[in-house]
């Protein structure tokens, strides 16, 4: 069976994870994690010297990798969510895309960001759309990486949208429920609601205090609740700032009011063969992981790629 390198980039380290597709489902041969992390966007900054060789040092242990993913944070990204309208065009759907590139890099030829095209869950009867503008550097780089590693590079994906795939993989049993997804780094939750491959909602929550996640998830909940008239039944926490004192804050205060409040677990239905102490890190770092997990998965949600 082929096995794939899956890389996930975060704002603090990166993730590496190998994994096979087998008849009976996801396979774990091995994972690591650097001690720092990658600027993607400005590969030739002397600050990446030492992570990369971090980074190509560790890579000699998943020499059987046949293929590569990749997953990017959403610092790399402009997000921007926008109303349609029945028979919205093309040309309308770019012009608002355009519009929004100018603004943040007004240097730029809009034609230097890909950009992929999610269509959201209709709200007051209108068509929504969450557009993911990723500058064509970070595609660039990302290439003369996998050069190095003579792999080729056969999907880029986005942290959250692909931690989205690793959990309806993972929990299946949730598949027909409204699941909040909750990726917390240093400062910012990326906060989205889905019932299976239905996108409903996405924001970029801020935070100063683990003491504050808590009630800025629940409210958060509560406005999508309200404005989708719906009830979000469970929540999953993940990300590399997500900590055990969190989650049961969370599970403290609002426990009730939800089925299930969980660490989202991406190796939950994945087979391993690790050592023992492997199983033991990987269980205590695992929700880490889930961007690598999703991105070898099948895409859940529809994108339209522009550019």
């Amino acid at each position: 069976m082929e096995q794939t390198l899956s890389i996930g980039f975060s704002p603090e380290r990166i993730y590496l994870a190998l994994l096979e597709k087998t008849q009976i489902g996801l396979k774990l041969n091995n994972l690591a994690t650097t001690s720092s992390t990658l600027d993607i966007e400005n590969l030739d900054n002397p600050i990446n010297n030492d992570c990369l060789e971090e980074f190509f040092e560790i890579v000699k242990g998943f020499q059987n990798a046949n293929s590569i993913t990749v997953s990017i944070p959403m610092e790399y990204v402009i997000l921007t969510q926008f109303p349609g309208r029945p028979n919205i065009t093309n040309d309308e759907i770019m012009s608002v895309i355009n519009m929004e590139i100018r603004q943040n890099y007004p240097q730029f030829n809009p034609e230097e960001f890909p950009t992929f095209l999610f269509e959201l869950v209709p709200r007051k009867n209108h068509s929504y759309f969450l557009a993911a503008i990723i500058p064509k550097i970070i595609f660039q780089n990302l290439k003369t990486i996998s050069n190095r590693l003579n792999k080729i590079v056969e999907r880029i994906e986005i942290n959250q949208i692909s931690s989205h795939n690793a959990f309806l993989y993972n929990y299946p049993e949730e598949k027909s429920n409204l699941a909040a997804l909750c990726n917390i780094s240093d400062k910012f939750i990326d906060f989205s609601v889905i019932k299976g491959s239905d996108f409903f909602f996405y924001n970029l929550i801020k935070y100063n205090t683990f003491d504050e996640i808590p009630e800025l998830i629940d409210k958060t909940v509560s406005k999508v609740n309200s404005e989708f008239q719906i009830q979000i039944n469970s929540i999953y926490l993940f990300g590399t700032h997500c900590n055990k004192p969190t989650l049961d804050l969370l599970v403290n205060k609002y426990g009730k009011k939800y089925n299930s409040i969980k660490r989202l677990n991406p190796f939950r239905m994945v087979t391993s063969e690790l050592e023992a102490i492997d199983k033991q890190i990987c269980s205590r770092i695992a929700h880490h992981f889930a961007p690598c997990v999703g991105a070898v998965l099948p895409e859940i949600h529809k994108r339209i790629k522009i550019y």
